[in-house]
């Protein structure tokens, strides 16, 4: 099966969603240290978000207002680029790629903040 140029952007649309995930471990992490009982959850939003992002169906099979609506899952960014790059067919459109991104980085700079305001708090947890 030939591919087109745009799996160049594979590494790139990568990078960014391991930045992405990696923001969400480290809340995850800060969280758990005060919640135990949020190992409990986890699974639960995993499913969730499983099933409101479109891993198995394309967003535009999705009409009318509700499309814009499901268009603010920052995991959609990710998956059509990820999608339309192994895709010869498809464009990529980098405007979801990078709002995905600018989240990812955000949501990175946003964890980090959060991880160093709880590391005094963190150590007197019993």
């Amino acid at each position: 099966m030939p591919v087109g140029l745009s799996i160049l952007w594979l590494p790139l649309i990568m990078f960014s969603l391991t930045i992405s995930l990696s923001a969400l471990a480290i809340f995850l992490s800060v969280l758990y240290v005060f919640f135990r009982d949020i190992h409990h959850l986890i699974p639960i939003a995993m499913n969730i978000v499983f099933y409101v992002s479109p891993v198995f169906y394309s967003v535009e099979m999705i009409g009318g207002n509700t499309q814009k609506i499901v268009r603010l899952n920052p995991i959609i960014g990710y998956l059509d680029s990820l999608r339309n790059s192994l895709n010869i067919d498809s464009q990529l459109d980098l405007r979801y790629l990078s709002i995905a991104t600018v989240f990812g980085a955000i949501l990175l700079l946003a964890a980090m903040r959060f991880i160093e305001n709880n590391r005094m708090k963190a150590v007197f947890v019993s």
